[in-house]
């Protein structure tokens, strides 16, 4: 996706949240989910693994949490 057509998927989804909407997204690109999001529900291992806001929604608790999944279910971890 080129960079206009993201601008304008942004603006679009920000403005349906400022009207209350709720917006569902996904992406694998952390700057964009830390501009775009005021909740954050991480998914692992087909589970919920954390849901994080405010000063919990930080780079090292999305990828911890993106991960324990595998320790969980790795001893050796």
């Amino acid at each position: 996706m080129d960079v206009g057509a993201k601008s304008e998927i942004h603006a679009v989804a920000r403005r349906f949240a400022d009207e209350g909407a709720a917006v569902l997204m996904t992406t694998s690109d952390m700057d964009e989910l830390l501009q775009l999001s005021s909740r954050v529900l991480v998914l692992a291992g087909g589970e919920v693994t954390a849901e994080l806001s405010g000063q919990a929604l930080t780079p090292p608790a999305i990828i911890d949490a993106a991960f324990q999944h595998q320790s969980r279910k790795d001893p050796a971890a």
